[in-house]
């Protein structure tokens, strides 16, 4: 990524529009929440076991607004985060596979976002497909 380390907050109002387009977006509807918010407390327990670090769009919106990012790199990590966990818990189960498009449909539009804030995206900056655990 590029290191850029501006300072992101409640006077970024092009990062508030941003986010707000974001989450009006159809392939964020899953991500808008906090999984365990979403989904049975059976699921939500197989999801805390593999996921070290659940986050929503919710929670990115909120930490935007204050005390904000520190940059667009930190920024972009979370919101990749999110498109990692979902290719992480999903791959190889029953429907996964829709899981996997949408997150890949967010992917697509967080490389977007980025460079709507003017942050060049690099191919190698967008979510990583985790290597499955067997």
């Amino acid at each position: 990524m590029g290191g850029e380390s501006l300072p992101l907050g409640p006077a970024d109002s092009s990062l508030s529009v941003g986010l707000v387009r974001l989450a009006a977006s159809p392939a964020s509807a899953i991500f808008l929440q906090p999984v365990e918010s979403q989904v049975s407390s059976q699921i939500a327990a197989e999801y805390r076991a593999v996921i070290s670090k659940p986050i929503s769009l919710h929670e990115i919106q909120q930490r935007a607004a204050a005390p904000g990012y520190a940059s667009y790199d930190e920024l972009e990590r979370d919101l990749r985060l999110i498109v990692s966990n979902c290719i992480t818990f999903n791959q190889g189960t029953k429907h996964g596979e829709a899981y996997l498009q949408t997150a890949e449909q967010f992917d697509t539009e967080v490389s977007a976002l980025m460079r709507r804030l003017g942050k060049k995206v690099e191919p190698n900056d967008r979510a990583a497909t985790p290597t499955p655990t067997t």
